[in-house]
């Protein structure tokens, strides 16, 4: 009975062991395995993207068979990809290879858009860049751990030459003269635009040339639809501004996405005990301005315990200015949507109010549409 009664500890070690290494899916590279590691290589170590190869593969990455794990399992193929020493955590989403696929390719194009969008990697910069192959195991009896390699490598992005778009038709100042036709800001090269700005009550539409009304960018058959307008045969549709105001402007040139918005404001700022301004007036913070969702402004970061009410202007520092403020002085914030409303001249002075327990790093969404805000702890 001494000796079983010994056993039973190091069991209990060794079960606990297995356990805590079977939360992890991604980290075994191959040691032990057999004498067939799985590797993946890359087609080149220094890419150099260009715009002229646009469709050309840029690189192409391969890997050999997993180590055979036993009789009646087989291996799914998993690849992933991520900017270097970032141990995946911005990957791109986890894709599953089909069965007997052993390469993944990209164009320049595809590179380039990946790294410009989802890594926000400037146009023209180089950056250190992983890939990674993950040889899940099916069909076992019990769980094993699946075969991972990755490779290094390096890639340098292109630059994309300007190509500048400009607002024509009655809501604009240009009227239809495109040598007066308003610049929209190419906030990348060629790909997304944005703007804000006054329109009249009319209609618009985007050209691509002061030169030439052709070609442009015109209403589709939705409602934010856009269409490329290359012949004068084809409709003339333009973009329809129902009132007079200030409006904000995204456009995705690669996606055709395109989003316009009447703006009730142009900025919100933050102001409180709460807040990073404290009750200084005139170092109100400004909250974030998205171009693809016009009408919301979001601030991420930290909040004190204490009280906030949101200004529309940077003052002088004047408290008589315009606010977003509860209907309600001393509401509590519940991290659900909530009423606000517009207040002239900061009279009555509602706030806010963050209780003592829960100061904390925080979403704070405001959706001047709506008339609606949302304090999100993160």
């Amino acid at each position: 009975m001494k000796i079983i009664y010994k056993i039973f500890p190091v069991l209990a070690v060794m079960l606990l062991t297995n356990i805590f290494v079977a939360c992890d899916d991604d980290d075994d590279n191959g040691t032990g395995l057999g004498d067939n590691p799985l590797v993946i290589e890359s087609s080149a170590s220094d890419i150099i993207l260009t715009a002229e190869k646009a469709n050309e593969t840029a690189v192409t990455f391969t890997w050999n068979t997993g180590n055979d794990r036993g009789e009646g399992t087989t291996l799914t193929y998993n690849f992933k990809m991520d900017i270097a020493d970032n141990n995946f955590q911005s990957s791109i989403p986890k894709e599953k290879m089909g069965e007997g696929v052993f390469t993944k390719s990209y164009t320049h194009e595809e590179l380039n858009d990946m790294l410009l969008d989802r890594w926000k990697i400037k146009a023209g910069e180089a950056t250190g860049m992983e890939a990674k192959i993950i040889a899940d195991v099916n069909n076992s009896s019990i769980y094993l751990k699946p075969e991972v390699a990755v490779v290094p490598f390096t890639v340098k992005t292109y630059v994309t030459p300007p190509k500048p778009l400009y607002l024509v038709g009655s809501a604009t100042t240009a009227g239809m003269d495109p040598a007066k036709g308003v610049l929209i800001d190419e906030t990348i090269n060629g790909r997304l635009y944005s703007w804000k700005g006054n329109l009249k009550k009319g209609e618009f539409k985007l050209i691509q040339s002061q030169d030439n009304m052709l070609p442009s960018f015109n209403k589709g058959d939705g409602e934010f639809d856009i269409v490329e307008r290359v012949d004068e045969s084809e409709p003339d549709n333009m973009f329809p501004v129902e009132k007079d105001g200030l409006y904000g402007m995204y456009f995705s040139r690669k996606d055709m996405t395109f989003i316009y918005k009447y703006m009730p404001y142009e900025n919100v700022l933050m102001v409180g005990s709460c807040t990073p301004a404290g009750w200084t007036i005139t170092n109100s913070t400004p909250m974030d301005w998205s171009p693809s969702a016009p009408t919301l402004f979001t601030y991420t970061g930290w909040l004190y315990a204490g009280e906030i009410k949101l200004p529309l202007v940077k003052s002088d520092g004047s408290w008589e200015i315009p606010y977003l403020m509860p209907p309600v002085n001393g509401t509590t914030i519940t991290g659900e949507w909530q009423e606000m409303m517009y207040v002239p001249e900061g009279n009555p002075d509602n706030k806010w109010v963050i209780p003592s327990d829960q100061a904390g790093n925080y979403i704070l969404t405001v959706d001047t549409e709506a008339m609606k805000i949302k304090f999100e702890k993160q």
